[in-house]
């Protein structure tokens, strides 16, 4: 769901929420705004829920894909979904991230996943090079 049809939900939800409070009591318009206010909010929850868990991860992964120039263009995304988010052709490895010192110093080390050849990649936390 995307944030325009999240936010008409959320605001049909409040209209039938009114309706409910301003219907007479044990009228046929105020139980079909119940229902309907029940309704919505069932699916906002798990909405919710989605968004929620999708922004609880951690992980880290690298998307490649193919330019139109033939060029492949590589991007680091944390909390990726997998489910909402892969795009047929794109080319999606888990990368473990931990900060690792050496000389001192502390480094971001980033790693594909075991099981996948290629060499851990070291950059500076502040920048600067070793």
């Amino acid at each position: 769901m995307d944030k325009k049809e999240f936010f008409e939900k959320v605001a049909e939800m409040r209209k039938h929420q009114k309706t409910f409070f301003t219907a007479k009591p044990n009228s046929q318009e105020r139980k079909d705004a119940l229902i309907a206010s029940k309704r919505l909010e069932t699916e906002i929850d798990n909405e919710i829920a989605r968004v929620q868990a999708v922004l609880a991860k951690k992980e880290i992964f690298l998307i490649q894909y193919q330019d139109v120039d033939g060029t492949t263009a590589s991007h680091l995304v944390e909390g990726f979904d997998m489910a909402t988010q892969y795009r047929k052709g794109y080319t999606v490895a888990n990368i473990t991230k931990r900060i690792i010192t050496y000389n001192g110093r502390d480094w971001e080390a980033m790693a594909l996943q075991p099981g996948i050849t290629m060499p851990t990649t070291i950059g500076g936390k502040e920048g600067g090079n070793p």
